[in-house]
């Protein structure tokens, strides 16, 4: 599977849409928007809601095709998956080949304002995996 930022850059390309309709619709720097989608920096978890929905989109966190919720639930619940998965803060971090107080304030810290790219690693490390859904035309209108 595509990493979210290079399916979000295809979406955008596939509307036909430049760069700068994106980054007006979202407020941010003109470059930011390029930068995420060539992977030379990580968007955070509250832009690339914000980004798939501009495109019709929602970030959702799924496992083995089953998905789990959308992206900003699932890393609230980060802990919660952890100890699902029968791992300490300890075997987590040694999964992801960092300390366990690292793994700590990841779980802490886990929000909106988290790294795209640190929320995929944890989840990754945890089997699943960050995708986009078509927004229906119900949830449009809610």
């Amino acid at each position: 599977m595509k990493p979210v930022t290079v399916q979000l850059a295809d979406a955008r390309r596939d509307r036909d849409l430049h760069e700068l309709d994106i980054t007006a619709a979202l407020g941010i720097a003109d470059r930011s928007l390029y930068r995420w989608e060539t992977g030379r920096c990580s968007p955070k978890v509250r832009s690339v809601i914000a980004w798939a929905g501009v495109l019709g989109y929602r970030a959702v966190v799924s496992r083995h095709e089953h998905v789990a919720g959308g992206l900003l639930d699932v890393v609230m619940r980060l802990p919660e998956l952890r100890r699902a998965a029968g791992l300490t803060q300890s075997r987590m971090g040694e999964r992801l080949f960092i300390h366990q107080v690292v793994v700590s304030r990841i779980e802490r810290t886990a929000g909106p304002g988290m790294w795209l790219a640190t929320a995929d690693r944890y989840l990754t490390a945890l089997g699943h995996e960050i995708t986009l859904k078509p927004i229906d035309a119900l949830e449009r209108v809610a």
